[in-house]
């Protein structure tokens, strides 16, 4: 890449005045290999005189990014693939970026996961097979370093994790987390002190409260909702001992 940066679509490809030629022509015509740019899809569309100066049109389509679920996602690929090969009938399409997050924050209907990612995959890769489609997946890696330009979802459209380790199968059933059962049975485990601990110290609760707070306990184990849980509970007890105390003493 001779060209790397935020360059307006006249910049690349028009031929500006008191100029002799922009960066794409000058590229082109100064090297023997094919030149390109590679652009969103909506770019191609909307300044159609960028394939002037190109050789082939290098396209991005990423589903993620247009808010729509893993579902939608192949198809929405196919479409614009379409709109961009019928827009330049005389030039071949590449894409160049076409991928799924594994992590990250979800985008609308777009949810970030090892197995969403392994769906898009295995379906992209064997529709682009059938359709003789050119492509390069984002990305062969992992990378932390686009944490800080690109957010939470940047660093993770790898088949590969940071650590070059498999992230996806792409063959045999999805597993959305490897190693689940342990994981889940180590989460329960873990649960059941806390809930031991706190059903012995709640005889004041009824039977209907002991259980929903148990329960609680429980999903608490998820993550950040245990401080809520443990403080709501601490309250109900301390709540239910008192009026359990002004009863007895009322004459």
């Amino acid at each position: 890449m001779l060209l790397q940066g935020e360059e307006t679509p006249g910049e690349l490809g028009r031929h500006q005045a008191g100029q002799p030629t922009a960066h794409l022509r000058q590229a082109r015509g100064a090297l023997d290999v094919p030149t390109r740019t590679a652009e969103p899809w909506p770019v191609w569309l909307a300044h159609p005189e960028l394939a002037k100066e190109v050789d082939y049109i290098a396209v991005h389509i990423l589903p993620y990014w247009e808010g729509l679920s893993v579902d939608e996602a192949i198809k929405f690929v196919l479409d614009q693939y379409r709109r961009v090969q019928e827009a330049f009938p005389d030039k071949p399409v590449v894409l160049t970026e076409v991928g799924w997050p594994s992590h990250g924050h979800s985008f609308r209907d777009a949810i970030p996961s090892i197995a969403n990612e392994a769906r898009f995959l295995r379906r992209f890769l064997n529709v682009a097979r059938e359709k003789g489609i050119d492509y390069y997946v984002m990305e062969a890696f992992d990378q932390p370093w686009k944490a800080d330009v690109e957010g939470s979802v940047g660093p993770y459209w790898g088949i590969f994790d940071a650590d070059r380790k498999p992230k996806v199968d792409l063959s045999g059933p999805i597993r959305p987390v490897r190693g689940w059962f342990g994981l889940f049975a180590g989460a329960t485990g873990l649960a059941l002190f806390p809930i031991v601990w706190f059903l012995t110290r709640a005889r004041a609760l009824r039977p209907e409260g002991q259980v929903f707070f148990a329960g609680l306990i429980q999903v608490s184990q998820l993550g950040a909702a245990a401080p809520l849980a443990a403080n709501a509970a601490v309250r109900w007890i301390e709540a239910t001992s008192a009026r359990r105390s002004r009863s007895i003493s009322s004459p």
